[in-house]
């Protein structure tokens, strides 16, 4: 039996009588929870000006995020006593794991250290043309392969990664003592994310031992199969690893500079109309009922109990149509059977769920000529979410072009269980026959989360703990995007701008494209009906201030250095 079961490859009215104060007191409980929320001077832009394409992309999303610090890798020096030189010159695509350290995680340290940066800062976001991928240490060719990945990482010795998912564990030497044997070293296998799942913003967890080394154990001794993957050894003190011990890594790339920049155009208040979006869940050949366990058939459902975040795409789609998931026997661990209430701001009919396999049975768009026979979707994609190259019964002529073939909302996002989607940065080029991100944001796409080499199925990201923080939710896209990785230290990149919060039509009440105060002034003065349940109630009420609770305290609150 082997850690990696498949690999990808190859969701009667209440009146105000005094609607100032119901108004005064949201706003005051908007200022205690200030605090928690991901502010622009808690991001941190990576850039080098050595790298043209860097810089530019730098000085865009400065613009657009005033407030956010900048580090410029050319200019950043050691401290006293050593060389005074800047650091090694890093290209696009591919990196050592020696130029990661020498070219990253040492600059980036020196710089946080001497300005005391280090918990000032909960977010990185690094720029086009900086590297995107650690070739592993010992085979440098293991990541594109995905039979000698599967070797390597069943002998727990495989330590390819993204550059972004080691840069989270900025404080961590997780190469020290690699030695090309299995677990010598943290960098061998991936390490449990202790956000995930998460439903609360990141500042509502302590940073404070960020820059502590922390003891992490194999956690797959006497549970698992062979392999490493690495969990904290406790859940408490310096030595812990916890939900706010990382640092959320988003990239901001693309094609060309001008992608970049309008996906960055594109994320600053990235409004959707949710009577026309629509959220494609492309899976195939799926089982006839929702497993509430891993099961290993599955390519969305494939996981270790301990870092299992769901039957995806039916996930996706029930916590939005509202639906009872019921345990399948055998019974599981634990019970997972819930009841989820129907999210009334988006429309059934909207939400389309394929479980069909074959090339007729894929969804596509009609932007560019991918073969297919009754699946095109011409209406705006707010989410896609498919199997991709991995669709049962394979995919039609074409098919790796279909990130470009949607229209897209502002805003939308991408995953696809492809094991090579993120691949094609840098000048990388793609895998086969397997879409790209890349693609999807030339085609107008915002957001995505990728794989840049053999991650397998069982770390896959999960589209519905994204959807419901992001696209139902309030988070940000960083604590989004990290609240659906099941892992750190591994193959996945997040594409985007870190502080996005989406605008959804329903919640911007008089119809200005932002989400603040006003909003809640509105809805006093003019109450309707915001969650599209047919009903103007205290429902709509509470809706509309915890959505305020969430975003307000961005523009009440002075930032905390």
């Amino acid at each position: 039996m082997v850690v990696c079961v498949r690999e990808p490859g190859a969701k009667l009215a209440m009146r105000v009588t005094s609607q100032l104060s119901v108004v005064l007191l949201a706003s005051l409980s908007l200022v205690s929870t200030a605090s928690a929320q991901l502010r622009a001077d808690q991001v941190l832009v990576v850039f080098d000006d050595r790298i043209p394409d860097s810089a530019a992309v730098a000085s865009a999303y400065a613009a657009a995020r005033p407030g956010v610090r900048l580090v410029n890798l050319n200019t950043v020096r050691p401290p006293i006593g050593e060389p005074q030189v800047p650091p090694p010159l890093l290209g696009p695509g591919n990196a050592t794991y020696q130029q990661f350290i020498d070219g990253l995680r040492k600059p980036l340290r020196d710089h946080l250290a001497s300005r005391g940066l280090t918990t000032a800062i909960r977010s990185i976001v690094l720029t086009k043309g900086l590297p995107h991928r650690i070739t592993d240490i010992n085979n440098a060719g293991a990541g594109d392969s995905p039979a000698t990945a599967q070797t390597l990482q069943n002998a727990g010795n495989y330590t390819a990664a993204s550059v972004d998912a080691e840069l989270c564990l900025l404080w961590q030497n997780l190469s020290a003592n690699e030695r090309n044997g299995g677990g010598d070293s943290r960098a061998d296998g991936y390490i449990w994310n202790p956000y995930f799942k998460s439903t609360q913003p990141i500042n509502s967890f302590s940073n404070a031992n960020i820059g502590f080394a922390k003891t992490l154990v194999n956690a797959n001794v006497n549970i698992y199969p062979p392999g490493f993957a690495w969990r904290s050894a406790g859940t408490a003190g310096t030595a812990a690893l916890t939900a706010g011990d990382f640092y959320l890594v988003c990239r901001l790339d693309g094609r060309t500079v001008a992608d970049v920049q309008a996906l960055i155009n594109r994320s600053v208040a990235p409004r959707v109309d949710l009577s026309t979006a629509f959220i494609l869940l492309d899976e195939s050949g799926n089982l006839p009922f929702e497993a509430c366990t891993p099961a290993v058939t599955e390519f969305d459902n494939n996981n270790f109990i301990d870092i299992y975040g769901g039957d995806d795409f039916e996930r996706t789609r029930d916590q939005i149509i509202g639906r009872t998931t019921v345990a399948v026997p055998p019974a599981p661990i634990g019970s997972c059977t819930s009841a989820t209430a129907r999210d009334f701001r988006f429309p059934i009919a909207n939400i389309l769920y394929n479980s069909s396999p074959g090339t007729t049975s894929f969804f596509v768009g009609p932007r560019v000529g991918v073969a297919t026979g009754n699946l095109i979707v011409s209406n705006p994609v707010l989410v896609i979410s498919t199997e991709g190259a991995n669709h049962g019964g394979g995919i039609p002529v074409n098919g790796q072009f279909f990130p470009a073939s949607f229209n897209y909302t502002q805003g939308a996002f991408f995953n696809s269980i492809e094991s090579y989607n993120g691949r094609d940065f840098g000048g990388l080029g793609g895998f086969g026959i397997q879409g790209q991100v890349a693609d999807f944001i030339t085609a107008g796409g915002t957001f995505a989360l990728a794989n840049v080499n053999e991650p397998f199925t069982i770390t896959e990201p999960k589209t519905n703990l994204f959807v419901r923080n992001f696209v139902q939710g309030s988070l940000s896209f960083a604590e989004a995007a990290y609240s659906a990785l099941p892992v750190l230290s591994y193959q996945q990149i997040a594409i985007g701008d870190p502080l996005a919060r989406l605008v959804r039509s329903t919640d911007d009440v008089n119809g200005d494209g932002l989400l603040n105060i006003d909003d809640l002034y509105a809805w006093h003065a003019s109450q309707r009906d915001t969650n599209g349940d047919g009903l103007i109630n205290s429902t709509d009420r509470r809706a509309q201030e915890s959505l305020q609770r969430a975003i307000e305290p961005l523009f009440m609150s002075s930032p905390q250095r």
